[in-house]
């Protein structure tokens, strides 16, 4: 069996939650109740989709967190992916996942019209104000024309980070949010109905936009004969995070210069990986509906490994780090915000946060050893895609 997940929270803190998590509720519950009727006039799921209502969200991530250990290991085998939702207010799209994801939700971005803006919610998000965050900050658009589309890292702000973070199920967050508006009274007993409908979201256009994303993000991921993984862009964006953490090292003494070469090494080797197997992903987009259907068993030890490779990133040594964030390359350092991300957080962590150069080194060692795997993992699913298609 292999599972979609789509879930958020319920608890509210401090008030009703209108917002947070109210908002993103009733986006879910919409598209849950979407493909219901699809269902019922015919439509059978090729996978098992699983919509999850957490508790104690506000409070530490408790329930998914809770939920999650007492199904993990059935997790580990047939979770393909979690999508979460936490709150949504009129504006652009924003999400939070591995970069090996981010061409489907390019795809379909680029695919869902944005009813306000009268573009599709990818050319809504390339000519927005710029990126929003994970902690809800925003970095400004540079230079001009549309903006190259780019999911954030995973922080540890919202119930996907168990799924990512210590099990290494893909997992990502989803939301809009980002036009300037009171935004005050979150967490607050003023957190309304009356409040949101008037200041957030009104019409709830924005709301109904969430739920057709999440709707159709879960019909694609549970009917798609290969998942709709791709790894050509995942080893630049680990380059550009590990050039930012090196710039901090060279600039602090107690840390110095990084041995980075054999994992600059294991990068490129990774690259040479990845373009062998998104090419040959590539044909698959060639075959009819009825090729595709009928290579679906052949597809299945593909699809398999697809969706555990992530899991190869975590850190084997389950003492290391906080409770819920053993992921070598997202995550969060866990010292100051559960809100913040830090790429690398194991390596940001022993060059800016509490710099140690022996720390670093064996940081290093193994962000390098998890590459490594990965690459591995890509490999092998380029090689058994190949003999698929054949």
């Amino acid at each position: 069996a292999q599972w979609v997940l789509v879930g958020t929270h319920h608890d509210a803190i401090g008030g009703p939650g209108a917002d947070d998590p109210s908002s993103s509720l009733a986006a879910i519950d919409e598209a849950l109740r979407t493909l219901a009727q699809l269902r019922s006039r015919g439509w059978r799921p090729a996978r098992t989709l699983k919509f999850l209502a957490c508790d104690g969200e506000e409070l530490g991530i408790l329930g998914s967190l809770a939920w999650m250990d007492r199904h993990a290991d059935a997790l580990r085998r047939s979770a393909v992916v979690y999508l979460n939702g936490d709150n949504v207010q009129a504006g652009w799209f924003r999400a939070q996942g591995p970069p090996s994801l981010q061409p489907f939700v390019q795809e379909l971005l680029r695919d869902l019209p944005d009813p306000e803006r009268g573009v599709s919610v990818l050319e809504a998000w390339q000519q927005g104000p710029g990126i929003m965050n994970p902690g809800g900050s925003v970095t400004a658009a540079s230079g001009g024309g549309a903006r190259p589309f780019a999911l954030a890292p995973m922080g540890l702000n919202t119930d996907a980070a168990p799924f990512g973070l210590k099990l290494g199920i893909p997992a990502m967050h989803m939301a809009y949010s980002g036009r300037p508006g009171p935004l005050g009274a979150r967490h607050t007993r003023y957190e309304t109905y009356q409040y949101y409908s008037r200041f957030l979201d009104p019409g709830f256009g924005t709301v109904a936009l969430l739920s057709r994303t999440f709707a159709v993000a879960a019909l694609r991921l549970a009917d798609a004969p290969l998942l709709p993984f791709a790894f050509t862009g995942v080893t630049p964006q680990w380059r550009r995070q590990l050039e930012d953490i090196d710039k901090a090292a060279r600039a602090n003494p107690r840390v110095g210069t990084l041995a980075l070469a054999p994992l600059w090494g294991a990068l490129d080797s990774l690259a040479q990986a990845a373009a062998r197997y998104d090419t040959v992903a590539a044909g698959v987009a060639r075959l009819s509906a009825a090729d595709a259907e009928r290579r679906w068993n052949a597809l299945a030890p593909v699809n398999a490994r697809l969706y555990r490779a992530e899991q190869v990133l975590l850190d084997p040594d389950t003492a290391r780090g906080p409770r819920y964030n053993r992921h070598q390359v997202m995550g969060t350092t866990g010292l100051y915000s559960r809100t913040g991300v830090n790429p690398f957080p194991h390596l940001t962590r022993a060059v800016v946060e509490r710099p140690d150069a022996v720390a670093a080194r064996d940081a290093i060692e193994r962000v390098t050893a998890a590459v490594r795997r990965y690459t591995a993992e890509v490999g092998a699913a380029a090689a058994e895609l190949a003999a698929a298609l054949r």
